[in-house]
């Protein structure tokens, strides 16, 4: 098994078998927020990069409602972030 992480001094868009790869990115913050709007989870990320202002939000589409409600259940247990009142 290849443990190679991608970055961006390594990458070459190429995976197993020439599969194409996303590089990975470093973040500095923390997840704050994960919750889902319908099929769509939505990450907020705050100071991705260190700075005291900045914030991103990551969306994340998927099959089904039921399948993003836990994939941002998922999230929030791994940050200790407690269940929203925007869960659908």
């Amino acid at each position: 098994m290849d443990t190679t992480t991608t970055t961006e001094e390594n990458y070459d868009n190429t995976g197993c078998e020439g599969a194409p790869v996303r590089p990975t990115i470093a973040m500095a913050g923390r997840v704050v927020a994960a919750f889902n709007t319908g099929s769509t989870v939505e990450i907020w990320c705050q100071s991705p990069t260190g700075g005291e202002t900045d914030s991103l939000i990551f969306h994340m589409q998927c099959n089904t409602d039921s399948q993003a409600a836990m994939i941002a259940s998922q999230w929030r247990n791994r940050w200790d972030i407690p269940a929203s009142s925007y869960d659908a």
